[in-house]
């Protein structure tokens, strides 16, 4: 059978199916079947030009992001055919914003009240010089980390998805800010036995962004990757620039993931069920990236390798329209953890306990 004929038995297949699927080539749709014309998708339709070179060329692997289509916004699981972009919708459920909200503000108040507590009995408990109850002591730190973070994604998840969140974008060195955030990153990832490189590029990268948000975001992503490299791993980042966009991939050196997995990155937490692997957790840290990303005119893109997954996460780098944020209000500057360090919150899951040791954490 020739590759026409191939193609156009695979157009028949597809059209039967009930998820909007569509075929793109060089930017463009170049066919959609009945469900996807049904939001309105049509053949030259322009595809995100983020994706002009994603996933990378003679890259076989399937990637996963979230595109809207019809008003709707839909996990989209992508598929490198022979010189073609195979993509497939499916219905991304929707957060109970005030419901995260909740339920952040119920955790709030005894997690406060127990961390008050504690902290007044480290001191006490230290005095003891016991090792096996300063590993504890560490055990339950970390602890309170883990859910202060856990507090927070429940909360600013749900902010970020009603709109009641804004962006503060202000004019930055991306080189100077993106070193800063390596160094501090660098030596929790020695802590849990992985390695770090990085690549940046050389001179000045400006871009208008919310730092604090970038930072969470970047975080969770560092999070997910120390997650999925097993100890003695490695993981990358690199940032560039193209005409349009600032690009920063985190590559992991994990096993990668399976199809059912990816097809539920974005939407763990409001799927029924769970993947059988205890390292996804609850599922808010993605669609919180996600988030910070469209609020930056960019997307967050995962991609697989037979080494590894890819985190391809973006930001404009233009200009906002109007005239951004350059001085911030006192609830801009309200730190969202409390005075702790960020990426002793935002890597908790993932650090060892060792890294919380009351003694040596300030």
């Amino acid at each position: 059978m020739g590759l026409k004929q191939h193609t156009e038995e695979l157009k028949k297949l597809l059209d039967l199916f009930s998820q909007p699927v569509f075929l793109s080539e060089a930017a463009r749709v170049v066919w959609c079947n009945h469900a996807a014309a049904a939001l309105g998708v049509s053949a030259g339709d322009s595809f995100p030009e983020l994706l002009r070179n994603e996933p990378a060329a003679g890259e076989r692997s399937p990637a996963c992001l979230t595109l809207t289509a019809g008003g709707k916004s839909y996990e989209a699981v992508l598929y490198v055919l022979e010189g073609s972009l195979l993509t497939v919708l499916n219905t991304l459920p929707v957060f109970p914003d005030h419901s995260l909200q909740l339920a952040s503000q119920s955790l709030r108040a005894p997690l406060t009240n127990l961390f008050a507590s504690a902290s007044s009995l480290f001191p006490i408990l230290e005095e003891l010089e016991d090792p096996s109850l300063q590993r504890q002591l560490s055990e339950m730190n970390r602890s309170f980390y883990q859910l202060l973070r856990l507090s927070g994604n429940l909360s600013d998840l749900g902010r970020l998805l009603s709109g009641e969140t804004e962006m503060n974008p202000v004019r930055t060195d991306l080189s100077e800010y993106l070193a800063l955030l390596l160094e501090r990153v660098a030596p929790l990832c020695r802590a849990a036995e992985t390695g770090l490189e990085w690549e940046l590029p050389p001179g000045s990268l400006y871009a208008w962004i919310d730092r604090i948000w970038l930072e969470r975001a970047l975080l969770n992503l560092f999070s997910n990757a120390l997650k999925f490299t097993p100890k003695g791993g490695r993981i990358r980042f690199s940032a560039e620039r193209s005409e349009a966009f600032v690009t920063f991939r985190i590559s992991d050196s994990g096993e990668g993931m399976d199809g059912e997995a990816l097809g539920s990155a974005f939407s763990r937490a409001t799927r029924e069920g769970g993947t059988g692997d205890s390292r996804w957790g609850v599922g808010l840290g993605l669609p919180i990236a996600q988030e910070v990303a469209r609020r930056h005119g960019g997307a967050l893109l995962l991609q697989v390798r037979q080494d590894g997954t890819d985190a391809v996460f973006s930001v404009s780098a233009k200009k906002p329209d109007g005239e951004p944020t350059l001085v911030k209000s006192p609830a801009a500057e309200f730190d969202y953890t409390g005075g702790f360090r960020h990426e002793l919150v935002e890597l908790s899951d993932v650090l060892p306990p060792e890294v919380y040791d009351t003694r040596n954490i300030n």
